[in-house]
Parts: C-alpha cells; structure tokens; sequence
C-alpha cells in the first residue's frame, strides 16, 4: 500500500487535490491510503509518505521550511503544489518530484500521477509473507521489524500487528535484504534501518514508538551496517 499526504491550508484545494489523486489511483489500480493536512505543524513525522503534495504559502510554516525539517527524518518524493512559478528557483534545497500550477491543478496532478506511479513501481522492493496461508507482497519499505516466535517469522508494519508470516530463516531474510535496510539488531529481531527514529545505547527505537533491544554480541554488527546505511553504501 502506498502513503501519500496533502499539506494545504486552503481547503478548496484540499479537495480538488485529493479528488484528482483518488481517481488517478483508482484508474491505475494503486493501493492507496491518503491523508489530508491543513497545516505542516500537524504532519505525523512517524509515517513514512511515498509521496506528499505539498502547498508553499501557509501561514504557520511555509513549506520550503517544512521540506527541509522532513529531510532530517527521511528522504521522500515532494510534488510542490503552488500558484507563484518563481518559486520553481528556490527549491533546488528540497529536490522536489515535481511541480503543480494550482491554476491547472486537475491536469497537472494527472500528468504528475502517471511519473509517480512509475517511479514508485519501478523502485520498489517486496518479501512475500503469508497471512492466514494466504500469499502477499509486503513492501519492505512499509516493514518496520521482523521478529522470531516459536521458530517462525513474523512482519510487523506501522500498526504493530502480528498478522503476517515468512517462510524463511531469520539469516537468510538479512542476508537477501540487507541491501535494502533490513538488519538484525539480536538473534530474533531485524529492523528497518529506514523506520529508526532514535538510538539509546542498547535501544533502538522505531518511527511508531517500538522500543528493540540491541544484544552485546550484535551492537558492531549494526554500527557497521547502519553507518553505511547513512551513508548509502549499502
């Protein structure tokens, strides 16, 4: 399923911008769930957006500055939602998607949908998990952690519920998805390295408040792999 968020203070666009985008994701088949912002005061840092649709002229924060704050916990697709064209010169801070002329919103969120859906679908990476023997693609970019129970493992995403099963080894889970962010912190947790908000000596707690335990044996395993991670060797 892919997130996205709507950040505008005026509510007319509000929903003209999430009218336009529910239909494009209904006529390409998309997954959606959409979330609508009236301020970037209020925006749930916690949820990691696939894209966001995102006003410059508020009030309270504009959204240059919110942009910029965002970067700070993770890196996103911005499609910049705007009246004024000059302000296409100072966002190269932000590296924005796209851009959307408000005086053209409904043709240009069909035009920017078509790029974002393709860009999204081709970078994406999947595990496949079971959920009640029923096969399904889980995104790894929407797994938060990855736990061992009585020798089966299972995923846990955002909600935090233990519904969906792998038909692998712990080892072999890590070994397949390191490269995408996946790393084991004990002998029966993996992490998302995507989803840490906060390291606490032998702590490590994620985006939606769940605290995991480093174990001694693992801690330079994760220094090593989380460093690179930062620095986007992996």
């Amino acid at each position: 399923m892919y997130k996205f968020a709507i950040i505008d203070d005026n509510h007319f666009d509000q929903k003209l911008i999430l009218s336009t985008l529910e239909k494009e994701c209904q006529l390409h088949n998309i997954e959606y769930k959409l979330d609508v912002y009236n301020n970037s005061l209020n925006f749930d840092l916690s949820i990691f957006y696939d894209a966001i649709f995102l006003d410059i002229e508020m009030p309270k924060e504009d959204g240059f500055s919110f942009a910029e704050r965002l970067n700070n916990y993770y890196e996103t697709k911005i499609i910049v939602v705007t009246n004024n064209n000059d302000y296409r010169a100072n966002a190269y801070n932000i590296h924005p998607f796209q851009f959307i002329n408000k005086q053209n919103i409904k043709i240009e969120i069909i035009n920017v949908c078509n790029q974002l859906f393709k860009s999204l679908k081709k970078n994406d990476k999947f595990i496949t998990g079971y959920i009640y023997d029923r096969k399904k693609n889980i995104r790894i970019k929407d797994i938060y952690y990855i736990i061992v129970e009585d020798h089966l493992c299972y995923i846990f995403l955002y909600e935090n519920k233990k519904s969906i099963c792998i038909r692998d080894t712990i080892g072999n889970i890590e070994k397949s998805h390191l490269s995408n962010g996946l790393v084991r912190i004990n002998r029966s947790t993996i992490i998302n390295m995507l989803h840490i908000k906060d390291i606490k000596k032998n702590k490590i707690c994620l985006k939606n408040n769940i605290e995991l335990i480093i174990s001694l044996g693992y801690n330079k395993h994760f220094e090593k792999h989380y460093q690179s991670y930062i620095w986007g060797l992996l």
